[in-house]
């Protein structure tokens, strides 16, 4: 039986605007070395989950099962699911993470304490602790639908040399790589819902699931707008030394970057507003031309809005033209 992809894994905007942050960011700046903290959290976190996404790519069971990646839905709160697999005996939630060297896992209190090398210990909170909350919150939302489906939860690491410690035993703990074991073992005698509820309700999800964002985002790292780089980055060198030279996109390492202008656009939608001019997109980027500028916002595919000096592109994407 082939496994139903019904939505893939992708970053949220959260996880965009951060990297974002670390591309326009001084190094001088009090809050650059948290940006960089957070985002090599996030990227270690984005490894272990693909990496759990892609022991479940290989997942061939004997039924079908219907899997979401990165889904955010609200019931009594608003929750979010790195998998979900939906079937008509029930619903699962897998949370993954990718931790190094020794962790052990406590209840009373819940946290996870997690060891370095060298012994020095960190203490977070209980992954075990968030996926029974995340459990509990899926049952009120497929409630509130009038669905009473069992919803199971299971949290997989994905590091291989992480050792795993807990003072009981912990059944929904495993391994990445035991994952599939894990999931044939859950019960399957009783459908409880009907191949036309399973429809309506995977309609629901990707329906409602919604894309995270924060607000105030540059304030909760205490950047003002006024501190942030201006220029187009090079993916080679890492640095917002792309210029327009010719009829290129050159750095100044001599990389061609054809790619700078629109990725430099879009730092600007996801770090100041979601409309630009061609004057604010100028001066953004660093570009002295307001031909050139208006050459590469026409063929952007961003939604235009007014005319002459009066022309706002906006953060939306043009209908195709046929």
């Amino acid at each position: 039986m082939i496994i139903l992809i019904q939505k893939t894994r992708s970053k949220n905007n959260y996880f965009l605007k951060l990297e974002a942050l670390a591309r326009r960011l001084p190094p001088t700046h009090k809050s650059y070395k948290l940006v960089q903290t957070k985002l090599a959290q996030l990227e270690a976190g984005e490894w272990g989950e693909e990496s759990v996404a892609m022991n479940l790519a290989r997942f061939t069971p004997d039924f079908p099962i219907n899997l979401f990646h990165d889904i955010l839905l609200k019931s009594y709160s608003f929750f979010q699911i790195d998998h979900l697999i939906l079937t008509k005996h029930y619903a699962l939630i897998i949370e993954s993470k990718n931790l190094k060297f020794q962790i052990e896992i406590t209840r009373n209190p819940d946290q996870l304490i997690q060891y370095d090398e060298l012994g020095n210990s960190k203490v977070m909170d209980s992954p075990l602790q968030q996926l029974e909350k995340n459990c509990e919150w899926m049952r009120g939302w497929l409630l509130n639908k009038g669905i009473d489906l069992p919803v199971f939860g299971i949290f997989a690491v994905s590091n291989v040399n992480c050792k795993i410690v807990t003072k009981q035993e912990e059944p929904t703990i495993v391994r990445a790589s035991f994952l599939q074991k894990k999931i044939l073992e859950l019960p399957r005698s009783t459908e409880f819902i009907d191949e036309n509820t399973l429809a309506k309700l995977k309609k629901s999800i990707l329906n409602e699931h919604m894309e995270f964002d924060q607000h105030n985002f540059l304030k909760n790292f205490d950047v003002d707008v006024k501190e942030l780089l201006p220029g187009m980055w090079c993916d080679v060198c890492k640095k917002l030394t792309v210029s327009k030279i010719g009829f290129k996109f050159m750095c100044t390492c001599g990389n061609e970057n054809p790619s700078s202008f629109m990725q430099a656009v879009n730092d600007y939608f996801l770090l100041m507003k979601n409309e630009m001019s061609n004057k604010e997109c100028r001066t953004f980027l660093k570009i002295e031309s307001a031909k050139v500028t208006y050459r590469k916002l026409q063929q952007s595919g961003l939604q235009i809005q007014g005319r002459g000096r009066n022309t706002l592109y906006l953060n939306k994407r043009s209908p195709a033209k046929n």
